[in-house]
């Protein structure tokens, strides 16, 4: 379906927790052949790594370079994709030879020390083989995804930020935002149409206007993505079918709600995450109705499964960021995540999505279902990522255990965090 440093501005003030950035390889990329102006474009249309651009088909490259939210010019285009051939001709030559993958794999699993850090053997063993299937693991090919970060993706903001709640953070007036909330979708259609004549975030319109007709008036339908396939196994659902979803009834949600979170699962999270995390002083979010109803419905969605013993039980969740490593301040005083965050259980498919040279892990730890986020699977647009979603200004406190694994010329900090929201 589908981004840290320091001194975040917005709502709230206060020092921003900071984690050292290493610059995104595409990014390189397109500076390399004159077409920076479209790196932003390029890397929130999904291409956010040199494996997704390597993966990609001709014509879903085509598709992305005509894309209306990138605004690339024709010429551009064209350069665009002759630089892509020439760059998966060369990716095809053999960077460096491995003995056979089992035996590759038996070496990386006999470093394991149970002493030496926070690890079991087994997520050990998961962070070994996520490696050893991954692609090329050197400069250029980290992985993509949702539950990592790239460094602009992945802007920490202060414990003040924590604190001062949503509406201080969206620089708006609460007593006029909470009406525009009860007008339900007529009120989310009225604000996504605003966008169009907002001068700082016009651009988000058609990304934004795109995805929401979809969710409301069409059918669901498969479509492949750099990130898997949409709606896969859900061809023909509409709204109705994820409004009356018995999760839906049991967290008591109302079909702004569904659409909120639905929306969120798609490409259209840009446009909420993006601003959270970069919003100047005195400047308004662009959708505060529609970041509102998401971060009360993820909230609600909790309610789901609370009378099972799994409720109150401890849970492992995973967040990657490539190119990354952890600030000492970071490790002193942890860092707010300003925007709703993905999670997955599985800390494979978090090393998956983080491969590169210098990785960053969260391995958070919650003690019960109020702690954690929400399972989205039910209703997303990607449901194979089986996204665990924290509400906005979650609080990440580092616990002091971490642990560094270096294999295959990749350097891996997991960072033991407890969340609070």
């Amino acid at each position: 379906m589908v981004p840290p440093s320091a001194g975040a501005s917005g709502g709230g003030g206060g020092s921003a927790a900071s984690l050292e950035e290493v610059e995104n390889p595409v990014k390189v990329w397109l500076k390399k052949i004159s077409l920076a102006q479209y790196s932003d474009g390029v890397v929130d249309y999904g291409y956010d790594s040199m494996d997704a651009l390597l993966a990609a088909k001709e014509n879903e490259v085509i598709e992305m370079t005509e894309d209306a939210s990138i605004g690339m010019k024709k010429p551009h285009r064209t350069l665009f994709l002759n630089a892509w051939k020439a760059l998966l001709k060369t990716s095809l030559s053999p960077q460096r030879t491995f003995a056979s993958k089992e035996e590759e794999f038996e070496n990386m699993i006999a470093e394991y020390d149970p002493s030496s850090g926070i690890l079991s053997k087994d997520q050990f063993t998961k962070i070994c083989r996520a490696i050893q299937n991954g692609s090329n693991p050197f400069e250029n090919t980290a992985g993509a995804g949702k539950f990592c970060a790239e460094p602009k993706e992945m802007k920490m903001g202060s414990f003040q930020q924590a604190a001062g709640g949503l509406f201080k953070l969206m620089n708006v007036n609460k007593n006029e935002t909470v009406p525009k909330v009860l007008g339900g979708v007529p009120a989310l259609k009225e604000e996504v149409e605003k966008l169009k004549t907002n001068k700082k975030y016009s651009k988000y319109y058609a990304l934004v206007s795109k995805y929401l007709n979809y969710i409301l008036y069409e059918p669901a339908s498969e479509q492949a993505y750099p990130n898997g396939i949409r709606d896969k196994g859900r061809a023909g659902k509409t709204l109705s079918y994820f409004a009356e979803h018995p999760f839906a009834k049991e967290a008591d949600l109302d079909e702004a709600e569904v659409v909120a979170l639905r929306l969120y699962t798609t490409p259209a999270f840009v446009a909420i995450n993006e601003p959270l995390r970069n919003l100047e002083e005195g400047v308004e979010h662009p959708l505060p109705v529609l970041v509102t109803i998401l971060a009360e419905a993820l909230r609600k969605l909790r309610q789901i499964g609370s009378n099972d013993m799994a409720a109150v039980a401890e849970m492992f969740l995973w967040r990657g960021m490539k190119n990354l490593k952890p600030s000492d301040e970071f490790k002193t005083r942890g860092g707010t995540e300003l925007a709703p965050m993905s999670t997955t259980t599985d800390i494979k498919t978090a090393v998956e999505y983080s491969l590169s040279s210098e990785s960053l892990i969260f391995m958070i730890v919650t003690k019960n279902a109020l702690q954690r986020g929400a399972s989205l699977s039910w209703l997303s647009a990607f449901p194979t990522e089986e996204e665990i979603c924290f509400s906005p200004l979650t609080y990440l406190q580092p616990t002091g255990r971490t642990q560094v694994v270096e294999i295959n010329g990749m350097r891996f900090t997991i960072v033991e965090v407890a969340p609070s929201n």
